[in-house]
């Protein structure tokens, strides 16, 4: 469902159009994101899959802090590349742990962290100051400074036109041809439904909607806990690059 469907429907379950309504369309739309946020928030908690991209960072010498993308709700991992003097080709990327304010201050007593870059075992790590940025410990040199490669969960962009379809990182992008868990796109105008239904007031209709999006919500739980339950699957490469699967 796209932005306009969802509008449509809340207004067919209140008997109301677009240019009829005790609600406009622009504050339906509202509600309608609102959802979106709601949901992605609910399905990104389960099954953060759906809503996993990754970007490249760039180290500067001697700068520990790197800001981090507009749109990050939550780090998944962090890589480094091993090897910054070697070819691209030949470098390997490690994962950086992510480290505690307690684990820091004990290290920074110490004296700093016991650092040898470029190893796949060095205590390089960085610590996370809320969602615009992280620091690195210690902060890359002249001979360390390298890339990054950050994966996260991303918050979806707001639907802003009737063609814009939810849960999409970029506004409008593929719109009509993109579905991320389209089977359960109707939670979305549910909700909305009932932020317009509270203006009313009316106790009734509030209640049947609310169980409506409760039993929806619990059959998307249930397929995003299947999602989390499959088997790992594997692939191996022949000597002439073939894959299959064991």
């Amino acid at each position: 469902m796209n932005l306009g469907q969802m509008r449509d429907a809340v207004y067919d379950f209140l008997q109301e159009d677009a240019t009829n309504n005790h609600i406009s369309p622009s504050e339906i739309d509202r509600y309608c994101n609102e959802g979106m946020h709601k949901v992605h928030a609910i399905a990104a908690e389960q099954f953060e899959g759906f809503f996993r991209t990754d970007t490249t960072l760039s180290e500067v010498v001697d700068v520990s802090f790197i800001a981090l993308p507009n749109d990050l709700l939550r780090i998944s991992r962090l890589e480094r590349l091993k090897g910054n003097h070697l070819p691209t080709t030949l470098r390997t990327p490690y994962t950086i742990p992510r480290l505690t304010d307690s684990y820091f201050e004990i290290d920074r007593a110490r004296g700093g962290l016991d650092v040898f870059w470029g190893a796949r075992n060095s205590n390089v790590g960085y610590i996370q100051h809320g969602q615009a940025r992280i620091e690195m410990v210690p902060a890359p040199s002249a001979t360390t400074a390298d890339s990054l490669k950050l994966h996260y969960v991303y918050r979806p962009a707001t639907m802003a036109q009737d063609t814009h379809v939810p849960f999409l990182q970029a506004a409008g992008a593929g719109s009509g041809t993109l579905a991320i868990l389209e089977e359960y796109h109707d939670l979305i105008w549910k909700w909305a439904l009932m932020y317009a239904i509270s203006k009313e007031g009316d106790s009734t209709q509030m209640q049947l909607v609310n169980r409506m999006y409760q039993e929806r919500l619990d059959d998307m739980k249930k397929y995003l806990d299947r999602m989390n339950e499959q088997e790992p699957r594997y692939v191996n490469a022949a000597d002439d690059m073939d894959f299959f699967e064991y």
